[in-house]
């Protein structure tokens, strides 16, 4: 009885030294993986601050774009405006005669400098 005990015994220190011997080998990759994946985060966290801040310089450069833009804009109105003011001062200004029955492909001439040919009869806009 007491041989067969320290033979159960023995079987089973040796089931948990087996044990032991793959948990350790599976603990070890484990770490491995781990390590990698540390890196790989790190790696990847760096990579997202430079794009944050490429993205944030991007955004400026398109912010200070669209202003100028804006700016050359509001200066070719006010141009614009400023050169037809100084076109129609003392300009006379006669109003077309209306035709009632225009020829297809008559040309009639508005107020504010409009022409059009006209082809059958005036629009209203």
């Amino acid at each position: 009885a007491a041989r067969r005990s320290r033979e159960r015994k023995a079987a089973k220190v040796q089931t948990l030294e087996t044990q032991v011997t793959h948990l350790e080998h599976l603990n070890q990759t484990l770490q491995i993986n781990l390590a990698r994946s540390e890196k790989e985060r790190t790696l990847l966290a760096s990579r997202e601050h430079d794009h944050a801040r490429r993205i944030a310089q991007l955004e400026g450069m398109l912010k200070e774009a669209h202003e100028a833009l804006m700016a050359r804009a509001v200066d070719t109105i006010t141009t614009a405006s400023t050169a037809n003011a100084n076109l129609n001062v003392n300009v006379p200004v006669k109003a077309p005669t209306p035709n009632p029955t225009p020829a297809a492909s008559s040309v009639i001439a508005f107020p504010g400098g409009i022409v059009r040919e006209d082809i059958g009869s005036p629009d209203t806009d």
